[in-house]
């Protein structure tokens, strides 16, 4: 199959490349920029500003592609909050100008729309979040999420354009930046094994999410493009939660050293603790997926990236 990947230069596209290769697909990408670890030659890297007008109608054009993977968006929910029309302009205008340059192909290719699993919100009871659940975004990159859910679906059904949704949880691994709790923790870690910090600081640690490694994440993006009868919204979960103190204690359990930790006032957000997990029984019953990679194995995978940073890093705890 041909497909193109958006969103290049970002954390999940090189392992969904890999993922998509070793399946014996041939893969195009596109974005702004390319991550080094993308795998992928150069006339297969179509590069550039997808909001500027042609260029998803350039994209298609070149790669010719059976099926588009959309993972290019204004992904900090935290930043949301300060760029809002550029967060709106990134998740939900640029998707309805691919379902629309899609719909000028004589073969328009199904597209996956990668959502996420903050148009839920926080459940009050703390239930198993399944694609039928409400929706109450905490923030506007959920409520952007949503709306390109949603325009993704009409301009699809008005185009005739086949539309996927996916709802990924949080997942994580190597590549991924530390403004994410997991490598965060991986690399303050990393520094206090090698005497670059005395402690590791924390906020409140008593939330539980479900996490899931990204291999595990890219190979149900696979498996929802290559299954033809797929349809709809699908959550891509583990299934259960995880207290935020209990992937702390793992990491400081994989240190070479014993590491102290602290909590910083000046950490905690103020939020309640809260639950979060989903239900991933649609998806599996669609394509036959299970999560399939231990957390320990992804903190450690994780750790030990960070270690290599810190070890080729100048001598600071920056």
């Amino acid at each position: 199959m041909r497909l193109v990947v958006t969103g290049i230069g970002g954390f999940v596209a090189p392992h969904l490349v890999r993922e998509l290769q070793a399946h014996g697909h041939t893969v195009w990408g596109a974005g702004l920029t390319a991550s080094p670890d993308a795998a992928l030659p150069p006339d297969r890297m179509i590069l550039g500003d997808l909001g500027r007008p042609g260029h998803w109608d350039r994209v298609l054009g070149e790669s010719e592609p059976q099926a588009v993977i959309h993972l290019a968006s204004q992904s900090n929910p935290a930043l949301s909050w300060e760029i809002p029309h550029e967060t709106f302009d990134a998740n939900v205008i640029l998707t309805i100008e691919l379902v629309q340059a899609a719909a000028r192909l004589a073969h328009p290719p199904r597209i996956l729309y990668v959502s996420s699993s903050d148009v839920y919100g926080i459940p009050a009871g703390g239930e198993a979040l399944t694609e039928m659940s409400p929706l109450n975004p905490m923030n506007p990159y959920g409520v952007s999420k949503i709306a390109a859910e949603n325009c993704a679906r009409l301009y699809g059904a008005r185009l005739d354009v086949d539309v996927l949704i996916a709802r990924p949880f949080s997942h994580t691994g190597p590549g991924q930046t530390p403004r994410f709790v997991v490598p965060a923790f991986a690399r303050q870690v990393a520094l206090a094994e090698c005497g670059k910090a005395e402690r590791i600081e924390h906020g409140d640690l008593r939330s539980h999410r479900d996490f899931l490694n990204v291999a595990d994440v890219v190979r149900a993006y696979r498996l929802l493009v290559e299954t033809s009868s797929a349809s709809g919204i699908y959550n891509i979960c583990s299934g259960r939660s995880v207290e935020i103190a209990s992937i702390l204690k793992a990491l400081c359990a994989m240190a070479k050293t014993p590491v102290a930790t602290h909590f910083d006032e000046r950490r905690a957000r103020g939020e309640k603790p809260s639950v979060v997990h989903g239900d991933f029984s649609r998806l599996h019953d669609a394509t036959g997926w299970t999560p399939s990679i231990a957390l320990d194995d992804t903190l450690r995978a994780v750790l030990d990236e960070q270690r290599e940073h810190v070890a080729s890093a100048p001598n600071t705890e920056s």
